[in-house]
C-alpha cells in the first residue's frame, strides 16, 4: 500500500515552492516538501491530496508539466492554489 499525504498548506512566489503536509490535523503541517520532493514520491506511487474545507470533497495532487497541481474539479477551496500560506517555526 502506498503512502498518503494530506496538503494543508502551499509556499508560493509565482508558482508552487512547497508544500506542508500533515499527519493529524488540518491546522497544522509536520512536514515541508519541496515540488521535486513532491514530484519524486507521487512517481513512486505515494498519493498526496487536499481537502475542501467547505464540502470535504478530496482532490489528488498530479504531476503538470515541471511543477505539481490538484485535479482540476468543481470545487475550488481544495486547489493547491487556494490552501493557505505555510508558516513554519
Amino acid at each position: 500500500m502506498s503512502d498518503s499525504y494530506r496538503v494543508v498548506c502551499v509556499e508560493k512566489d509565482k508558482h508552487i515552492d512547497a508544500v506542508g503536509t500533515s499527519a493529524t490535523a488540518a491546522s497544522t503541517a509536520d512536514r515541508r516538501w519541496t515540488v521535486a520532493e513532491a514530484r519524486r514520491e507521487i512517481e513512486e506511487g505515494a498519493r498526496f491530496y487536499a481537502v475542501s474545507p467547505t464540502t470535504g470533497e478530496h482532490a489528488d495532487v498530479e504531476l503538470f508539466e515541471d511543477t505539481i497541481r490538484t485535479n482540476p474539479d468543481e470545487v475550488t477551496d481544495n486547489n493547491l492554489d487556494d490552501l493557505r500560506a505555510c508558516a513554519w517555526n
